[in-house]
């Protein structure tokens, strides 16, 4: 009887802990559900009463079925009412069903003017929408000049999708670059330096040293660069960006030049080790 007991405690509770959690997450939807309907009727109301951005926002409730059954058709209605009074949201959102052809015809013509209207007006999702269809061609001839620009335009009020459409890509010929800079660093770390790591030795001249110090700047400097490419959201700031430029920049400039002071030193020094050489073998041919 007792480990009936041990088996049946804990299983019990364990039941009604998960149909708690089950009962309050029904519960949580369904009190969000009637929250959507009375927003929903309450901006019906304002809407009705020739609201503009309550008809857009009635107008994205239909097109999404929050609050009222999914229809394209009163979405189309009211995004039309808002943006004949020049609501730039209802402008964006007609562009977008035109472009997809949700609810009226395929026309990425007409979605090329309606998003165009709205980013005249400063509206950053459709400056990115309007930079979007130039830069591949849709609607409009294919303007890359004309993308960038719109991307800008929306990148400076911290649109995500333009940060990221105006972040370099890492190409080929970069990624190449970057590849041959830090395998170079690397290459350096471990002739000259990684020996001068084991006990008993040290970076003994000043030559050594300054390898050590190129090889070490060419990775960091590869890393930061890589950092750059790859990571849109430091983009979020123009002077930022321009001071990360400017530092990476530098980084490489100071690494290209420390590579050439190497090679043309070590040039010398080489000269220089030849004649002393040459000598020693003459002196020793004289002894002998």
């Amino acid at each position: 009887m007792r480990s009936f007991w041990k088996i049946a405690v804990p299983v019990s509770c364990v039941a009604v802990i998960c149909g708690a959690a089950i009962t309050w997450q029904i519960y949580r939807a369904k009190a969000n559900e009637l929250k959507l309907a009375e927003d929903a009727r309450l901006c019906r109301v304002s809407a009705e009463q020739g609201d503009a951005n309550a008809q857009a926002n009635l107008g994205y409730m239909y097109f999404h079925g929050q609050g009222v059954p999914q229809d394209y058709g009163e979405a189309l209605r009211w995004y039309r009412k808002a943006a004949d009074q020049g609501d730039a949201m209802a402008q964006d959102a007609l562009g977008l069903m035109y472009y997809h052809g949700e609810g009226v015809p395929q026309d990425r013509a007409e979605a090329v003017r309606r998003y165009r209207k709205a980013a005249d007006q400063g509206y950053a999702k459709a400056q990115y929408n309007l930079g979007y269809m130039y830069y591949y061609g849709r609607g409009v001839p294919q303007d890359y000049a004309e993308a960038v620009r719109w991307y800008r335009k929306a990148a400076d009020q911290g649109d995500e999708y333009a940060l990221r459409a105006l972040s370099a890509e890492l190409t080929i010929s970069r990624g190449f670059v970057l590849l041959v800079q830090f395998l170079g660093s690397i290459w350096l770390l471990d002739l000259f330096s990684f020996n001068s790591l084991v006990p008993g030795k040290s970076l003994r001249d000043f030559r050594q040293r300054l390898i050590t110090g190129t090889g070490v700047l060419g990775v960091f400097s590869a890393g930061l660069s890589l950092y750059g490419y790859t990571h849109y959201k430091i983009r979020c700031l123009n002077c930022g960006f321009a001071a990360f430029t400017l530092f990476r920049w530098l980084l490489n400039a100071v690494w290209i030049a420390l590579l050439v002071y190497i090679m043309r030193s070590g040039k010398k020094s080489g000269v220089q080790q030849d004649g002393i050489d040459s000598s020693d073998a003459a002196t020793g041919s004289e002894m002998g």
